[in-house]
């Protein structure tokens, strides 16, 4: 699956970009806000990788001109109640403070909610300490 709309393109994760993820996963701007902060190996990648590859997951890598930037997700997937959990990380530092992952958010909302007929999205959010300046 491919999708496009405000210059963001979401392509379904194959198995030829799952070294390029693991990468991202493991840079600590990524690592260090997720769950699970251990290094992923190679063989790690791949394991999960085949765990994921079904209609219970749908893992994009988003793009922007042209760039991969990061991941978007759609996890515990109930096609019966059209719901499922959300979301997204940047894998390249310099798209954080930008209107790119405001786009990826939108375009991947309204795939779901407006193309699938989507009832529910919710996310696990984990606790930050910011300070501003």
């Amino acid at each position: 699956m491919k999708f496009t709309k405000y210059g963001i393109t979401l392509e379904r994760l194959k198995q030829e970009d799952i070294e390029l993820l693991r990468q991202w996963r493991n840079s600590d701007h990524v690592r260090m806000n997720m769950n699970y902060q251990e290094i992923i190996t190679p063989e790690m990648q791949l394991e999960w990788f085949n765990s994921i590859n079904n209609d219970k997951f749908h893992y994009t890598i988003f793009s922007y001109e042209g760039v991969k930037i990061g991941l978007l997700n759609d996890k515990d997937i109930d096609w019966e109640n059209r719901s499922s959990e959300t979301g997204l990380f940047v894998g390249r530092p310099e798209y954080f403070h930008t209107f790119v992952p405001y786009l990826v958010s939108v375009a991947g909302i309204e795939t779901l909610f407006q193309c699938l007929g989507w009832k529910k999205q919710y996310a696990l959010v984990m606790r930050l300490s910011i300070t501003w300046n």
